[in-house]
Formats: C-alpha cells, sequence, structure tokens
C-alpha cells in the first residue's frame, strides 16, 4: 500500500539513534516523522550489551586514545537522563548496572595498576578489595584484580520503549519504496540500512563500512549476576559479559575480543571455544548444563580509511539529506546534537525555522518493539 507523507523532516531508522533525533526534535516542536520498515531497536540496537561506555575499555593498553577521550562524557549525559533532569526523560529504563567491573587474570593487573589509578581515570575507576568483588570472583581459587568501572547498562528493549512511547504517532511503518515523500529534510540513520536507502534517494555517498560479530548467549539457572569486562594486552577486552534474567534462566551476553575474531569461526567452533575460555577464566563455574546460542551481527560505519574504526559517531550531507551513524550506543546523544546544529537548531536558538502545527500522518501504524535476540533463537 502506497502511503502519501509530508514533514519538514523525515527520520529514517528506529534504532537509539534515530529515536533520540525524533524526541529532540518533537521538543523544539519541529514537524518531523519517523519511518522504519520492520522492527524498533531492530538490529544493532537491541543486539548491543546496552553499556554507556566511558572510554575506559579502548584505554587498557596503558594510555587514553583518541576513542576514549570523545566517550569520556558519556555516562554522564546519559545518568542526568535516566535521573529525569537531562535532555530526554529516561527514567522509566531498566538500569541493570549502576557499574561494570574490569577484571584481570595473572600479572597484567600488576602492569596497568598504575594507569588505572592514575588522575585520567580517578573518577571512573576503582581498585577493589576481596571483600567487594562481586560473587564471580569471590572464589578462592580467583587470582588477580578486580576493578569497578563508573559504566552503566541498560535493559536496551526498555530503552527503545521509553523513547518511543511519548511519539507513537509519529512513527510510522513503511517501507521506502511503498512511500510518496515530500520533506524539507531528510535524515538516515539506519545502520547497515543506510546504504539501500541512500542509494534510493540518488546519493552518490555514503561509503560505509561493516564490522561483524559473533555474539555468544550463555543460558543457566545457576550462572552468577555479572556485568565485567576480561583485560589483556590491547585495547580490546578479552570478553566483556552483560547479564540478564529471563524466566528461571540467567542469560550471560557475550561481547568484546570474543565477538571479534568469532567471525573468523564456524558456530560450532565460537560455541566450543567460549566453552573454553569460560573454563579458564571461571575455573569454579560448571557450565556443563548450561545452553549455548551465537548471534552474528554486522555494526554499520562511515567508511575510515584502511577500515579503522571511527573515535565516534560520523555524519555526513549531500543535497538535502544527512547520514548518520552514532558508532556505539552511547553516542546516540552527541549524534543527534551534531544533526540539530545542521538542521540550525542549536540549542538556546529562539526562532525555531522548521517548527509547524502539523498533524500526525492519518496513517500511523507504528511498528512493535524488536525482541532481545536470544527470544527469538
Amino acid at each position: 500500500m502506497s502511503v502519501s507523507l509530508k514533514t519538514r523532516v523525515a527520520i529514517f531508522g528506529g534504532g537509539v539513534a534515530g529515536l533520540w533525533l525524533l524526541n529532540r526534535l518533537r521538543q523544539m516542536k519541529v514537524d518531523c516523522l519517523l519511518i522504519e520498515n520492520n522492527r524498533l531497536g531492530g538490529g544493532q540496537t537491541i543486539y548491543s550489551q546496552g553499556i554507556i561506555h566511558s572510554g575506559v575499555k579502548y584505554a587498557l593498553t596503558g594510555k587514553l586514545t583518541v576513542s576514549a577521550e570523545s566517550m569520556k562524557a558519556m555516562p554522564d549525559v546519559w545518568r542526568k537522563c535516566l535521573e529525569g533532569g537531562g535532555e530526554i526523560d529516561l527514567s522509566n529504563v531498566t538500569v541493570l548496572s549502576e557499574h561494570q567491573y574490569l577484571w584481570s587474570p595473572g600479572s597484567l593487573a600488576a602492569n596497568l595498576t598504575a594507569f588505572l589509578a592514575s588522575k585520567n581515570l580517578k573518577s571512573q575507576v576503582t581498585c577493589l578489595t576481596k571483600p567487594d568483588y562481586p560473587e564471580a570472583f569471590s572464589s578462592p581459587d580467583f587470582k588477580g584484580a578486580v576493578y569497578r568501572l563508573e559504566e552503566p547498562v541498560l535493559a536496551v528493549k526498555t530503552l527503545v520503549e521509553a523513547l518511543a512511547a511519548p511519539h507513537q504517532d509519529f512513527i510510522v511503518k513503511a517501507d521506502v519504496s511503498d512511500i510518496t515523500l515530500e520533506a524539507d529534510h531528510i535524515v538516515l540513520l539506519a545502520g547497515k540500512g543506510n546504504q539501500a536507502l541512500a542509494q534510493h534517494f540518488g546519493l552518490t555517498l555514503p561509503k560505509m563500512q561493516l564490522r561483524p560479530l559473533l555474539m555468544v548467549a550463555v543460558m543457566a539457572p545457576h550462572l552468577p549476576i555479572l556485568y565485567a569486562h576480561a583485560m589483556q594486552a590491547s585495547d580490546k577486552p578479552r570478553i566483556t559479559i552483560t547479564t540478564h534474567q529471563e524466566g528461571e534462566n540467567v542469560v550471560w551476553y557475550l561481547g568484546g575480543d570474543l565477538a571479534e575474531t568469532g567471525v573468523n569461526r564456524t558456530t560450532e567452533e565460537q560455541i566450543a571455544f567460549t566453552k573454553k575460555e569460560l573454563k579458564i577464566l571461571f575455573p569454579h563455574i560448571d557450565f556443563s548444563t548450561a545452553k549455548f546460542d551465537t548471534f552474528f551481527i554486522e555494526r554499520a560505519e562511515m567508511l575510515y580509511e584502511k577500515g579503522k574504526k571511527p573515535d565516534g559517531p560520523s555524519m555526513i550531507v549531500e543535497k538535502n539529506v544527512i547520514v548518520g551513524w552514532p558508532t556505539k550506543l552511547a553516542f546516540a546523544p552527541l549524534l543527534a546534537q551534531q544533526i540539530m546544529e545542521r538542521l540550525g537548531l542549536a540549542q538556546g536558538e529562539g526562532q525555531v525555522p522548521l517548527a509547524s502545527t502539523s498533524m500526525p500522518p492519518m496513517i500511523s501504524i507504528m511498528p512493535v518493539i524488536a525482541n532481545y535476540p536470544w527470544n527469538n533463537a
């Protein structure tokens, strides 16, 4: 069915980046619509681990990288929103944990202790003593160091729900090929889908790169609650663990270097490799009855020379179209601000040139919200 839509700003992509921008524009009474052809939060958003990074994990080689510096302010921005006092009210979002842990087996911790205790990271990292270790490291057999990292972890599905709920009348489920669109500005925030959308709108840009992951979920009733990164001698954690409760089961959702290198393994090889890693890292935990699943996802980013990972959100403009990638979930507010500035809606401007009194579209069927990948397994 063909749908005719008229708006000042049309946003394509119902992940956190698109929904965040929709909220900001609606706050300023800008005439805008969000268009999603599948499920809200599907793809990169729902497959993410919900970590609001401060960049510390990019500093594990012993120095603050550009990525680490650019992410430093993000947790504070999000915390204000989660407390109901930021640019968007996210007080209904479930915070799975207010902090995470960095841990290291063996002597690696000794090499990093001075750096992690430095003034650059003093407000973000705390070295713990054994009585304060989380359950997963409470075994007498555990050897190493544990640090508490002040980065919150969110239940991503509740984040999508909180961003979508206030603006349901301005979210449309439709495929771009079924739309007759009249818009002053078009914003593409569809992740991997940006390439096809750019071609639809006749753009010569953007050039995009995909960075694949093979994530793993481990499910068993007896797993301890844990949000943590296993350190290694690189800027990528050996393994990153976040935890979800699903009925009687606890789900460990695993990323980090395990997921990045996992794309070079088959599903069976990835599960076997994960079991071996967990046995090394948690010899005191029994994984023999746990269920293992893998989930493939491709992160979309603006193309950088030699495939280098962007240090922050990316945005390019051609004609009346803005194409953006947040790079990380935590960067969604920053990307939205950059797009608003490009639209002439910088914070504090008195006149809003894109405001109008138009009504929501007559046909406004909101897409359903995506499930976590292990719920679809």
